[in-house]
């Protein structure tokens, strides 16, 4: 009897270790997949990957994966002289960085998280701007989409 009860709990887990195991490498995959996406973004992805690569939610971790695949097709359509380089290399655009994607995955609203996205792609452009991006990051957070779209509109008008 007593080795039928091992002969049994051995096969029950050797059973469990190899649905674990499964379970281990298909998250194992998932992960390398996103970093891999991540690294594909032209200009920013080794800087993205070291910032942001961790442990998730399955809801975060599906909004960044999405984030990311967005931002890769729109960095992929933005040529390489109208990047500023030396932004890339300052701390301003780490912190930004940063402060987006962590925002973004944080954000349930689809329209909220393309604005992040579209602000993280601005961002990078040899354009001027009036303020530093962080008060523009803490704007476009602290307002809701109904606010913005109101500003928008008002902003159309009044160069109309």
């Amino acid at each position: 009897m007593n080795r039928r009860i091992k002969k049994l709990f051995g096969k029950i887990s050797k059973k469990n270790n190899k649905l674990l195991l499964k379970r281990v490498v298909e998250e194992k995959s998932k992960s390398i997949a996103l970093r891999a996406s991540l690294l594909a973004i032209p200009y920013i992805g080794g800087t993205l990957d070291f910032l942001i690569f961790g442990k998730a939610s399955e809801l975060r971790l599906k909004r960044l994966e999405n984030f990311i695949n967005d931002l890769r097709d729109d960095f992929k359509k933005i040529s390489k002289q109208s990047i500023d380089q030396e932004y890339l290399k300052s701390e301003e655009f780490s912190f930004i960085c940063e402060e987006v994607i962590r925002r973004a995955v944080r954000e349930y609203n689809k329209s909220k998280i393309n604005l992040y996205r579209k602000f993280l792609e601005k961002s990078v452009l040899k354009v001027p701007h009036k303020y530093e991006y962080r008060d523009y990051l803490q704007t476009l957070t602290l307002l809701t989409i109904k606010q913005l779209v109101i500003l928008g509109y008002i902003n159309r008008t009044v160069r109309a």
